[in-house]
């Protein structure tokens, strides 16, 4: 697991913040998910929908200008791998969480939590998920389980305008590094997450991406 990571329990919406808040204490840098929160500028409807991760990212360079959050697509568990087990850095993904009601029962969202480790030999993930109702026990899940709820839905406005379009993405990846950094993790394809970054990655339904020159 990278150094420096504890488990904090998120507020109601604030899985990205939290998320955020996690990688940031990995830096010794002390912020709350309610600054971050606030930064994100996705206003009132943050309790109830969450954020998107360009907000996210906007909120990184709000509160903590020497520090970049970068992100990808269409990423690879071998991927994730790397980041951690090269680069020290905990991963964020976009996933469907699932969640325990009151009466034990189960449900999926959207949702942000963070890999920690991941065991090619047993097939399995360690996750940090922040919020205290998720129904991830012990903190593992096998990657045949995870991989096919790496994906979200998220709107490109606001969620309680019908007009706002709806992206569905796939294998979102993502880190908070220092700008120092950036020019190394951008060499491996990540980028600055934008709307426009969403809507090209944009996939009603997972279809595999196929090498350049090869087809099915």
């Amino acid at each position: 697991m990278p150094s420096g990571m504890t488990r904090i329990f998120q507020l109601q919406g604030h899985c990205g913040p939290t998320s955020v808040q996690m990688m940031l204490r990995k830096y010794k840098v002390k912020v709350s998910q309610r600054e971050i929160a606030a930064a994100t500028q996705a206003g009132p409807t943050l309790h109830e929908h969450g954020c998107r991760i360009d907000q996210l990212s906007l909120a990184v360079a709000t509160v903590t200008p020497s520090y970049r959050l970068l992100a990808r697509y269409d990423a690879s568990i071998d991927e994730v791998r790397h980041m951690i087990n090269d680069f020290g850095l905990p991963v964020g993904v976009e996933w469907r969480g699932q969640f325990l009601h009151d009466d034990g029962s189960r449900y999926e969202d959207g949702h942000y939590s963070l890999v920690t480790h991941v065991d090619t030999t047993h097939g399995l993930l360690k996750i940090i998920d922040p919020d205290e109702t998720s129904a991830l026990r012990g903190g593992e899940i096998s990657m045949a389980e995870f991989e096919p709820r790496w994906w979200d839905e998220n709107w490109l406005g606001s969620p309680i305008d019908p007009a706002s379009p709806l992206v569905r993405n796939y294998h979102l990846m993502f880190v908070v590094v220092p700008a120092a950094q950036e020019a190394a993790i951008r060499a491996l394809g990540l980028r600055p997450p934008t709307m426009a970054l969403m809507k090209a990655h944009h996939r009603p339904a997972f279809e595999p991406i196929m090498p350049e020159g090869e087809s099915e």
